[in-house]
């Protein structure tokens, strides 16, 4: 009985071009909200590696004028790394990268995930900047469950709305 009944509602061209407009809308604003989660993750991304890059030069000028290391920064750590030592703090195993911004995640997913910069001054000295990638996570898992959560409430609204003008389309 809801089978048929269901079937004879689909043949309705109404139902049908509501379906089908539906479709378009939740395709292109999937591709929308796909591409604004894409721009800001990567807005974010470069927003930390330059706060890394800030800090690697206020480092790079302490070292060359011989002042102390300037504090690191909210989630931050600062390390230099030197033939005979490291001053400073390591979050990680000391890396053996070239000059760059990498992504060091915990293998055990226990520890949080670091973004950090090598910059190499001199011969021998190695800069080390990290920051814990933890709020970039939060802002991108919040930003996606509350497109998943607005995609369902429009497909829910915009389903109920064909059928209403589906209906009145049959009672004329």
């Amino acid at each position: 009985m809801f089978l048929s009944r269901a079937r004879a509602l689909l043949r309705l061209s109404a139902v049908s071009l509501s379906l089908s407009l539906m479709g378009v809308f939740v395709a292109v604003t999937a591709l929308a909200w796909g591409v604004t989660y894409w721009v800001v993750q990567r807005e974010l991304t470069a927003m930390a590696d330059a706060r890394l890059a800030t800090q690697a030069d206020l480092v790079a000028e302490a070292l060359r004028t011989g002042a102390e290391l300037p504090p690191a920064g909210f989630g931050q750590s600062v390390a230099v790394i030197r033939p005979e030592g490291v001053d400073g703090t390591l979050p990680i195993p000391v890396p053996d990268q070239t000059d760059g911004t990498y992504l060091y995640d915990q293998e055990d997913d226990e520890g949080p995930e670091f973004r950090y910069l090598i910059r190499t001054v001199g011969d021998s000295l190695r800069i080390f900047v990290a920051e814990e990638s933890e709020r970039q996570d939060e802002l991108m898992d919040a930003l996606s469950g509350g497109m998943q959560i607005s995609l369902a409430g429009l497909l829910v609204l915009g389903l109920g709305a064909g059928v209403l003008v589906a209906r009145r389309g049959q009672q004329r």
